[in-house]
This record gives structure tokens, C-alpha cells and sequence, in this order.
């Protein structure tokens, strides 16, 4: 559809994926495509020259997009995908109900930043990708479609964050679809007031001692263990001769006798990044930065 063209705002690796899904089905023309993550710039960049698609790093759209020329001919719908860029009303109002925003939480419940690790630390069984139509306030907006994740005991930040791409770019690809077949678009109503409270960062700066339960440790695991990615959360950490020992991982396959374990007060050095930490009853192998 010649007449309809796209603004993507790219927060991260899974809006790189819708974008090459993008090129490959050649449904709608990209008018625009904003790099919010600072580490994708480059290959974004390389890949709008190479289609000739106008490319905007998100400080550069955020000091220059009233200067933004749209064509009078052409219908435009925005799309923000994983992006913690907040986009201003008066810009917004440019589409008149044709911006859109892929947000990776079920709304209304979890709205906001960092909220993969909030459902993890509230010990939800599902989560799941929100679509829905952007309002000038955060997550707000009325509701188009969703997709549910069920979340398993062994699921971290960092699987749940690779489950949750895939099914954004399932929901995206699917929306395209619709979009390009002129498919009518159906809301429903986006009930702020049953959002459920989580930690917009780690508690305690992320911080543990002995008086922590063992519930709570394996949430905070879950909730900030995202690999060798950035996590704006938090992480875990605790005391070691008054210096900060960062938690990496935990050894699942470690197992102590009755008899050690009561030698341990709270940490014991095993090696120079590995400690065993004693949380009520249980003796658990960290291994550290």
C-alpha cells in the first residue's frame, strides 16, 4: 500500500527484527525509523541507508521531529516497539489514532519500565506483549491485542525477555498483516486502576544479608539476571569484607551436607568469584563478577 507509510521507533533487538521483517514483505513503505538503544545505532543506520529510509537517533528526533516533513498524499502510522522513548502529545497528535505502541507486559497490570522484572519478583504465572494505541500518558492507551506467555519456575529476565521478542514480533507481524489488508482495528478498554505494584527498581539498590528469606532471594535472582546484557533494574549483591560481591549466576547443581551447612554464618569464600551464601536453611553457590 503505496499511500501508507511508517515511523518506527526501535528500542531494542526485537524492533531490528520487526524492521528486517519489514523490508523482507514490502506491504507498507518506512518513512522513518528512531534509534532509541545507543548500541543498535550503527547497524540500523547502515541498513535505512541501504533502503533509503530517513534514520534518527532518539536525541536527535526528540530536538528535531517539528521539523519532520510528512506528505499530504500519504497516511502515517506510528510504531514505538520495546521503547522507553517518551513521545510528545503534540507529535502524537499528528496521527490522529494511527500510533501505536508494542509494550512487553500484559496491560493493564504491568505498565511501565522494567516490568518483565516486576512480574518476575511478584511470582506471576504469565505475563505476555501488549499492542495498543498511544495516549500522551505511559501504557495508557486503549487496547488492541495481546499475546500470553505462560512463566516457568526456571525462567529468568534474560529467557523471558527472549520468549517475550519473539511473541512481540509475532503480535507485530500479525498487526502488519491487518493493517495492509485495511482490516478494521477493534479496542478495548485499558483499566489503569488494576495495575499491580512492583519495584520500579531492585529493593534495597539490590543489596542482601542473612535476614533475607529464601522466597525472596530466588525472585530477586530471577527478576535481575539478564546475562551479559545491561540491566536497568538492578542486581544483586551482597557484603564480602565490606566490598560489593555482584551475583552472576547461582550453581543449581550444588549440594551441601547437614553437617558443613552449619558451619556457615552467612558467606563463605570458596574461590575468588564463587561464595556460598546461607539463606535461612539453605546453602546456595553464587558465582560473582
Amino acid at each position: 500500500m503505496k499511500n501508507k507509510s511508517l515511523i518506527l521507533v526501535i528500542g531494542e533487538s526485537t524492533g531490528l527484527e520487526c524492521l528486517r521483517n519489514l523490508l523482507k514483505l514490502r506491504l507498507l513503505d518506512i518513512f522513518l525509523v528512531v534509534s532509541v538503544d545507543p548500541k543498535y545505532h550503527k547497524i540500523i543506520k547502515k541498513i535505512c541507508k541501504n533502503n533509503k529510509i530517513i534514520f534518527l537517533t532518539s536525541n536527535k528526533f526528540k530536538n528535531n521531529y517539528e521539523k519532520i516533513k510528512f506528505q499530504k498524499k500519504k497516511n502515517y502510522f506510528l510504531f514505538s516497539i520495546f521503547s522507553n522513548l517518551i513521545i510528545k502529545k503534540d507529535f502524537l497528535k499528528k496521527f490522529n489514532k494511527k500510533a501505536f505502541n508494542l509494550h512487553p507486559g500484559l496491560l493493564p497490570y504491568y505498565p511501565g519500565k522494567n516490568c518483565v522484572s516486576g512480574v518476575l519478583y511478584n511470582d506471576d504465572k504469565e505475563t505476555g506483549v501488549t499492542l495498543h494505541l498511544m495516549s500522551g500518558k505511559v501504557d495508557r492507551g486503549l487496547i488492541i491485542d495481546k499475546n500470553k506467555i505462560k512463566i516457568l519456575k526456571k525462567d529468568n529476565l534474560l529467557t523471558l525477555m527472549q520468549k517475550l521478542k519473539l511473541s512481540g514480533i509475532n503480535l507485530f507481524n500479525k498487526f502488519i498483516n491487518d493493517l495492509y489488508s485495511n482490516k478494521k482495528i477493534l479496542y478495548k478498554k485499558n483499566n489503569f486502576t488494576l495495575k499491580k505494584k512492583f519495584p520500579k527498581k531492585i529493593p534495597n539498590n539490590g543489596l542482601i544479608s542473612y535476614k533475607i528469606k529464601y522466597f525472596e532471594f530466588n525472585n530477586l535472582i530471577r527478576a535481575s539476571s539478564f546475562g551479559p546484557y545491561k540491566n536497568t533494574w538492578g542486581n544483586l549483591f551482597f557484603l564480602y569484607k565490606n566490598k560489593k560481591k555482584y551475583i552472576k549466576s547461582v550453581n543449581k547443581h550444588f549440594y551441601l551436607t547437614k553437617r558443613r551447612n552449619e558451619k556457615i554464618k552467612f558467606v563463605e569464600k570458596i574461590k575468588s568469584n564463587i561464595f556460598n551464601l546461607k539463606i535461612e536453611k539453605k546453602i546456595i553457590q553464587v558465582f560473582t563478577n
